[in-house]
């Protein structure tokens, strides 16, 4: 049996390294990664997170030089490779790591030559360029590198106050839809939805993710999908949304 080849091509400008580890892991589930490349001015400074991430998880890194200021040459460069690869036959999956909808011609031109395509971003990404591929990985919110320098002076205060990062609405929901019973066809009632989340989480408190009902708070969520079935208020993870958790893996199906 022929094994399955994923390409995995990375937006270094775009995503984060910060879901590296977890990214590999959830990727390296479709078959074998046979192409790792991560694209950035990293002579620039852009994308440099992708540097560390690159020696421990043997990612190609291509340097792009962008000629001119607001130019993204790596995504051009990106496509490029993505094209190349196609012709030659040598992935069956292809994993672009972006939440830009400029990959959306991309995504359609790889599938409609009968290959797999496999989107990851954060969930405010394209919402194009998540319905022109096969699947699209939702990255949960995880703290700003850039900010971890002030987090560590506040630890080391004696008067500092170790608060938890509350764990982010679209995983409790993904959970919460998957694990109900009571669940039709990925469709959970707002008001089971709100029992769900209590047991789920006991702390669990609307008000730490907005303002208004919970419905409201729902509908401002892009991945998610609120709708009135049979005279009850409903809530399901749009479709192709898949939800990578912070701390372990996790597929949100329907």
């Amino acid at each position: 049996m022929a094994m399955t080849r994923v390409a995995i091509l990375i937006d270094a400008e775009n995503v984060p390294a910060t879901h590296a580890a977890q990214l590999f892991c959830a990727l390296g589930k479709y078959g074998t990664i046979s192409t790792r490349r991560a694209y950035a001015d990293f002579a620039k400074g852009m994308g440099t997170t992708w540097l560390t991430a690159a020696s421990l998880h043997a990612i190609n890194t291509v340097q792009v030089c962008s000629p001119a200021k607001g130019k993204n040459s790596s995504d051009i460069r990106l496509t490029i490779d993505a094209i190349e690869l196609l012709a030659d036959d040598r992935a069956d999956i292809f994993c672009l790591c972006s939440s830009d909808g400029d990959f959306t011609p991309l995504a359609r031109h790889i599938r409609g030559a009968g290959k797999r395509v496999v989107g990851v971003g954060n969930k405010t990404a394209s919402a194009s360029f998540r319905q022109s591929c096969d699947t699209f990985i939702v990255l949960d919110d995880v703290p700003n590198p850039q900010t971890a320098g002030i987090a560590a002076a506040v630890a080391k205060s004696a008067a500092a106050k170790v608060i938890p990062k509350p764990v982010s609405l679209l995983t409790l929901v993904g959970s919460a839809i998957k694990t109900s019973s009571t669940r039709e066809h990925g469709w959970l009632a707002v008001q089971q939805l709100g029992q769900v989340l209590r047991r789920l989480q006991p702390t669990f408190d609307r008000k730490t993710y907005g303002t208004g009902t919970l419905s409201a708070i729902l509908r401002k969520e892009p991945a998610l999908e609120v709708l009135v079935r049979n005279g009850e208020t409903c809530v399901r993870l749009k479709p192709k949304i898949v939800v990578l958790r912070q701390s372990a893996l996790s597929l949100a199906g329907n």
